[in-house]
């Protein structure tokens, strides 16, 4: 049995659309929750076999199935690989996603940076990229941070406005294959401090363009 992804707290579940994992969930209340997940996002085909921390394992995939198996949660899928043959690939969905209260939860080390080119940060709240859709084509993208982050006594804040406006010196750095923003910010005291935020957080690569997740 999984404990971060127990039956007892799913009333239905499936595949759609080859890709999208749909499910009826129990929150800690017994309440019924409408959750679901986009499975491309997080697992893709590495030579026949699902590999997360990719994208796009359904394209030219066989049949998508879902089942538990021993109280497992388990994927099954027959994947192209180099020779153009089709193998089954299993792996266990626990490894990665959870349910917590009603509503599933992805842990991933995928990052838009991964297939951006030119990343940059023009006027310095303007990011822009080369982003590749889920086919691998690539598509100019842009997302104004200013319009999703903001600063509250010299830190940054998520779903704030307007950081970039009473900040000082603005950068962006990546470090471990993470886009990080640095700017200098004063608290209400007046002092000046350097601060750092991880855009990987919420801001993700969806079908070739930025797009900023808020929080529940």
């Amino acid at each position: 049995m999984s404990p971060n992804f127990p039956p007892e707290a799913v009333d239905r579940i499936s595949i759609r659309d080859n890709h999208i994992l749909d499910a009826i969930l129990k929150n800690d209340e017994q309440q019924i929750m409408v959750a679901q997940v986009d499975l491309n996002k997080y697992l893709g085909n590495v030579k026949g076999v699902l590999t997360w921390d990719r994208k796009g394992f359904a394209t030219n995939a066989g049949p998508v199935r879902f089942a538990f198996e021993d109280e497992v949660p388990m994927l099954h899928v027959h994947l192209p690989e180099e020779r153009h043959l089709f193998l089954e690939s299993s792996i266990r969905l626990d490894e990665r996603i959870t349910i917590e209260n009603g509503k599933f939860k992805v842990e991933s080390n995928y990052t838009f940076n991964l297939d951006a080119d030119n990343l940059r940060l023009e006027r310095r709240y303007d990011l822009r990229a080369t982003l590749k859709d889920d086919e691998g084509r690539p598509r100019e993208s842009s997302i104004d941070l200013d319009e999703i982050i903001g600063q509250y006594n010299g830190k940054f804040v998520w779903g704030g406005q307007g950081f970039h406006r009473t900040a000082g010196k603005v950068d962006l750095v990546i470090e471990n294959g993470r886009p990080i923003l640095y700017a200098r910010l004063r608290d209400f005291h007046r002092y000046w401090s350097d601060e750092k935020l991880d855009l990987s957080e919420r801001i993700v690569n969806n079908h070739g363009y930025f797009q900023y997740i808020k929080s529940d």
